[in-house]
């Protein structure tokens, strides 16, 4: 349990942020992009609740889907009259729909045991998405630290950086 890596300021894993990030929110975008629809569109979305944080925190933890459905349950008979539309961000549809939290919990799970069932396209833009995430935070500390926008240099390594990152979080199942 050591080996896990907090946010900063966060008491959740960067594992569960990165898992409802990347292994469930742009997974579900991938999916419903098609090329033949002239192209597909990148995203940035915004960060998740901590709602969604939390439950894979307790998904990677290797709580049952049973047991999570449970809990889910009775968690939204206590949130569901506080959570506004403008913050709802589908967690309704996971709160209230088996299906919907099934897959939710498929994902998590597939992320954290490196096994995601995607197709080659799927993981491209996924991890696209990783990099472009990883590149914009570097180049937010260079700014933020030197107050100036990264060299050539320092964009090579970060651009590296950020594709090593993304071949080691998005592994599709063989």
């Amino acid at each position: 349990m050591n080996n896990i890596e907090y946010i900063e300021g966060s008491v959740y894993s960067s594992e569960a942020y990165d898992a409802v990030r990347y292994g469930f929110k742009y997974r579900k975008i991938s999916e419903q992009q098609t090329t033949s629809e002239g192209g597909r569109l990148n995203f940035c979305i915004p960060d998740s609740s901590d709602i969604l944080v939390f439950l894979a925190e307790v998904i990677i933890s290797g709580v049952t889907f049973d047991l999570l459905k449970l809990c889910v349950k009775k968690a939204w008979e206590k949130l569901k009259n506080r959570i506004s539309a403008s913050k709802d961000n589908g967690l309704t549809n996971i709160f209230t729909n088996e299906t919907s939290l099934h897959e939710f919990y498929t994902y998590i799970q597939e992320y954290h045991e490196k096994r995601m069932n995607i197709s080659e396209e799927q993981a491209k833009y996924i991890k696209e998405e990783v990099m472009a995430d990883y590149c914009g935070e570097q180049s937010s500390i260079i700014f933020s630290k030197y107050k100036r926008v990264a060299s050539v240099e320092e964009y090579k390594i970060i651009f590296k950086d950020g594709l090593q990152k993304a071949n080691e979080i998005i592994i599709r199942k063989k």
